[in-house]
């Protein structure tokens, strides 16, 4: 109780006024405090017991759930006579069957259904049959026996389980003829509670809509008057109704309405969450709880424990949220990746048409993204067979130079996330995933000894393509295709692939893409990380680029971010660096926004006008005079 008190203390101490012991409706009308305060926020909760139309439920002995649990609570002496039947299945009723042990009683717990369809957690209901409780389960109260106007006992109705009802539980149907008496000294109904409206009725019927909106002149509502619910949807309806009431006080626009969603756990990033036990506190044995009614059941944990089991918490909000594949920005880069990268640079339907080799002028310009070089279906040509061929011709690229520097600067590696057919080969295939493997940030620099070595020096000094010709890319979408179809030239009169020429070379490409494409189930995007020059040159304009990430005030990192990176990073902590593709998918959390960097254009410096000074009055001189 000491911690509650002092939590009340911290709202008293921000200015708060508080009264107690006064019912509003019985000792103060509530007319009279619409009068004294600018708005009045309904929030008295369900305080009293449901009854549930049982015969004989006006006898003594007969107490409800919540109110057994006050007198208990509050110190007053309760005529508790044994054995105790509690009826319902709630945390409410495990708490009053439970206390009623403490006291001394036998207590039986009487619940219409099955213990898994027990509203209580399995932890408490596990606890109270360690402590002696008694479940009757598939049971329900019929008549509660009197004798000289004291509870004698319950007729019980045995029960079984029928169709579900609307709370999804299978509804408990009476099995004709089968009934029992359970001897009682004492009953307690836990099954409901409901809001106690003395001096209130006029408000009955008129405590529903959005806690945010009055339900009457100057009278808003929230918590269990507008429907029995959890603890976490009174705080946000008392929440809701705080920023209307500041808003509509300070003549501030209204708050956005925000609605929230239930959210099931396979929706969850749970990628990032580190997997450790729990910290289990010590727990007395039965024996010693029965024995020490009134000390506390669960020890509380040391320092060192409770600190680790605060950081289990997974920080779970928005961006732990999986968005749903419908999402517009997953099905805009996917329009983007297939239909641009992949249908448009690699002219098929073209060729598919005229069943011959495109050998037009746009063969010799170059595509932003990974393109196959020597592929018949190619309607533009590769960046990296270009560069390829500049260095085995032994010349400098200028023109290729200056186009991917006006890419980089433009986007950087927005190309990789948006345009190449390649990544998008990754992504889908790292949707099947059972578990995800991390690659050793080092091995990110190694794309850029690709693009020295293998993109530049090696084709300066053998004259071939080698990157080319290995590139898993330019297997899968022209290797194969072409392989398997090879149709014939109307010019040569024979195939586009000579006889004989699917050979080593061609099975050592689809070893090479075979391991690629296992290698993309487990891991994130690897080609694309560790081995692809096109994005180590378009990496190195990242960081200045015009296409950029800005991270808003109010990130926790909380790691979610790199859940849904197609790259493996954390966008949190390694904004624009050399590795963001610039996907954009972490702009579904509202910390992080997308931004055009104009750099070229220096802010102009706003004048602040300052007000003028206040004239400085004189305090007037004091009088003086003889007495």
């Amino acid at each position: 109780r000491h911690i509650l008190d002092a939590e009340i203390a911290l709202i008293l101490d921000l200015g708060v006024e508080l009264r107690a012991g006064v019912a509003v409706g019985r000792d103060l009308p509530l007319d009279e405090v619409r009068k004294q305060f600018d708005a009045v926020f309904l929030a008295i909760g369900a305080q009293k017991a449901a009854r549930i139309g049982c015969p004989g439920e006006e006898a003594a002995g007969v107490y409800g759930g919540v109110d057994f649990l006050r007198l208990v609570n509050g110190g007053e002496a309760v005529d508790l006579a044994s054995p105790v039947v509690v009826v319902g299945g709630g945390n409410t009723a495990i708490d009053a069957a439970r206390v009623a042990r403490r006291l001394g009683a036998d207590a039986t717990l009487l619940y219409r259904r099955t213990r898994a369809e027990m509203p209580a957690s399995a932890e408490e209901i596990e606890q109270a049959e360690e402590e002696g409780v008694h479940l009757e389960l598939l049971a329900a109260p019929a008549e509660i026996q009197a004798k000289n106007g004291r509870v004698a006992g319950v007729l019980c109705q045995r029960m079984r389980l029928g169709e579900p009802d609307a709370s999804g539980r299978r509804r408990p149907v009476p099995v004709p003829g089968d009934t029992f008496v359970l001897p009682a000294g004492s009953v307690i109904l836990a099954v409901s509670q409901e809001v106690d409206w003395s001096g209130l009725e006029m408000l009955r019927e008129i405590t529903s809509g959005p806690p945010a909106e009055p339900v009457a002149p100057k009278l808003l509502a929230g918590g269990d008057v507008r429907g029995l619910g959890l603890v976490a949807e009174a705080l946000l309806q008392g929440r809701q109704a705080a920023e209307a009431l500041h808003a509509r006080l300070r003549g501030l626009p209204p708050p956005e309405a925000r609605e929230g969603e239930t959210v099931s756990p396979d929706r969850l990033h749970l990628e990032t969450v580190a997997c450790c036990s729990r910290n289990e506190a010590f727990q007395k044995p039965p024996t010693a709880r029965l024995e020490e009614p009134w000390s506390e059941a669960v020890e509380t944990l040391p320092l060192d424990q409770a600190v680790a089991e605060a950081e289990r918490c997974i920080g779970c909000g928005e961006s732990f949220i999986k968005q749903p594949k419908t999402h517009p920005l997953h099905v805009l880069r996917r329009f983007t990746q297939i239909g641009i990268g992949t249908l448009l640079f690699n002219s098929f339907w073209g060729v598919l048409a005229t069943k011959a080799p495109y050998d037009g002028p746009l063969r010799n310009v170059c595509v932003p993204g990974l393109n196959c070089h020597s592929c018949p279906t190619a309607l533009m040509g590769c960046p990296i067979g270009m560069l390829q061929h500049f260095s085995a011709t032994h010349r400098f690229p200028w023109f290729l130079i200056g186009f991917l520097g006006i890419i980089g600067l433009l986007s950087g590696r927005f190309t990789c996330g948006w345009l190449c057919p390649w990544g998008a080969i990754q992504d889908l295939l790292h949707r099947v995933k059972r578990w995800t493997v991390r690659l050793p940030w080092v091995l990110n620099y190694l794309k850029y000894a690709m693009l020295v070595v293998v993109a530049i020096i090696i084709p300066y000094f053998t004259y071939q393509h080698w990157f080319s010709k290995l590139c898993p890319c330019g297997a899968l979408i022209a290797g194969i295709p072409w392989a398997l179809w090879n149709p014939i030239d109307p010019n040569l009169e024979m195939t586009v692939i000579p006889d004989g020429a699917i050979a080593g070379m061609f099975w050592l490409k689809m070893w090479i893409l075979g391991a690629f494409l296992l290698l993309f189930l487990f891991i994130k995007r690897p080609f694309c990380r560790t081995i692809c020059p096109l994005g180590a040159i378009y990496a190195l304009f990242n960081r200045v680029s015009l296409v950029s990430l800005r991270k808003e005030e109010g990130c926790v990192e909380c790691g979610q971010c790199r859940a849904v990176c197609p790259v493996d990073i954390d966008p949190s902590t390694q904004i624009n660096s050399e590795g963001c593709i610039k996907c954009l998918e972490c702009t579904q959390c509202r910390h992080m926004k997308f931004e055009w960097k104009r750099f070229w254009i220096r802010p102009r410096k706003r004048r602040v006008k300052r007000p003028l000074a206040p004239p400085v009055v004189q305090p007037a001189a004091r009088e003086t005079g003889a007495a």
